[in-house]
């Protein structure tokens, strides 16, 4: 028996071999992963507890909110005291005459530039 070629297809219409290799991973893949894991992980099951326990459950946990808020508004109280001094200097700055025979909000305009 005679052994034939197939006809090989010319070098032009053949498709190039694919290649067997995955796209590189990104800089963030491991970060995107884990937020990816977190967002749609499934619910944890509700708590049974009895009453007892849930009451103090609930205690313990009313008292953590209440001291956060606490904590949330005298951090609030804090950034409006600055904000308030703030505004206050830069109102002291805009009333100013300036150096020489620049004008009154002179220091302010230059203070507000912004540059950079």
């Amino acid at each position: 028996l005679l052994a034939r070629k197939l006809p090989t297809p010319s070098s032009s219409s053949a498709k190039p071999a694919r290649r067997n290799r995955a796209a590189p991973k990104s800089e963030n893949f491991n970060r995107i992963r884990t937020l990816r894991r977190n967002m749609f992980s499934p619910a944890p099951p509700p708590l049974r507890m009895a009453r007892q326990r849930y009451l103090r459950h609930w205690t313990i946990h009313r008292a953590w909110m209440l001291f956060r808020r606490k904590q949330h508004e005298a951090i609030e109280k804090e950034r409006s005291r600055m904000h308030a001094g703030m505004f206050n200097a830069c109102e002291e700055l805009r009333k100013t005459v300036g150096p020489g025979s620049r004008g009154e909000g002179y220091l302010y305009r230059v203070a507000m530039e912004k540059k950079g």
